[in-house]
């Protein structure tokens, strides 16, 4: 390793620049060659198309300010080195998906970060991975900044001044770039769908909640269709008995019809 090192040294580091770039290697870790030798010099750090899994020997680099690790195998078992001077990180296609865990790393110990992308992750609800929709990328993208508010770059987009104002107002509603919303109540005996009034007015189907008040004397609709059968019901909205001054009942006219209303 120590020989193609020094053989490739030309091509993977420019002194000029400060650019170490060791791409496309079929790493599973970072060479710890790499630090060694170049770890003092380095301010930007390409390691990109490789199959890291481990950031172990990061800390070799102090003065790093960007970090490229597009298209690796980084997980959330990953653990990011304390790293003040990084500003910039890119995580393009790794296999993160806890968010709020990379986030709490994030500002624990890159604490100048000022650009940071995740586009290909489970854990960004973007068209790369194909999870989520358009306003669940906007929900993501709110809590991030939220969480991260020095952030002046997220993704492939720049942050928006009221795009900001907006997150430090609602971003902690979001969690994890998906929307939340309350459970719907639940009740211990099935419910049917609801019924629409007059009006649009939703008139609610669920069984009553028993012994939430008390018995009312007033005769309930069940026992009172019960003593309304037949001549009953009939007398029950007849008019009342009428004589005029000489004692004659007068015809009375039919009664109209009951029609109930449910």
């Amino acid at each position: 390793m120590g020989a193609t090192i020094k053989k490739m040294s030309e091509d993977i580091f420019t002194a000029g620049s400060g650019k170490l770039c060791f791409v496309g290697q079929d790493c599973h870790r970072i060479p710890s060659i790499l630090g060694a030798t170049y770890g003092m010099q380095t301010k930007r750090l390409d390691l990109s198309f490789n199959a890291i899994r481990s950031l172990d020997g990061l800390e070799r680099f102090p003065y790093l300010e960007e970090l490229v690790l597009d298209n690796n195998f980084i997980d959330d078992g990953v653990v990011l080195p304390y790293l003040d001077t990084l500003h910039t990180l890119s995580l393009n296609k790794n296999k993160v998906s806890d968010l709020g865990r990379l986030l709490d790393q994030i500002g624990d110990r890159l604490p100048n970060l000022r650009y940071l992308s995740l586009l290909g992750n489970k854990a960004c609800p973007d068209q790369l991975t194909g999870v989520g929709n358009e306003r669940d990328y906007r929900i993501y993208r709110m809590h991030v900044l939220h969480r991260l508010p020095h952030l002046r770059f997220l993704d492939s987009t720049a942050v928006r001044r009221s795009e900001a104002r907006e997150a430090k107002k609602r971003g902690a509603l979001a969690r994890g770039g998906r929307a939340t919303s309350a459970p719907p109540p639940t009740c211990s005996s099935s419910s049917s769908s609801p019924v629409m009034g007059k009006g649009g007015v939703t008139l609610s189907t669920a069984p009553p909640l028993q012994h939430s008040l008390p018995p009312s004397p007033v005769t309930t609709p069940t026992h009172a269709s019960k003593e309304m059968n037949g001549t009953a019901a009939t007398h029950a909205h007849a008019r009342p008995h009428i004589t005029d001054s000489q004692g004659v009942t007068p015809p009375r006219s039919p009664s109209p019809r009951l029609t109930r209303h449910c």
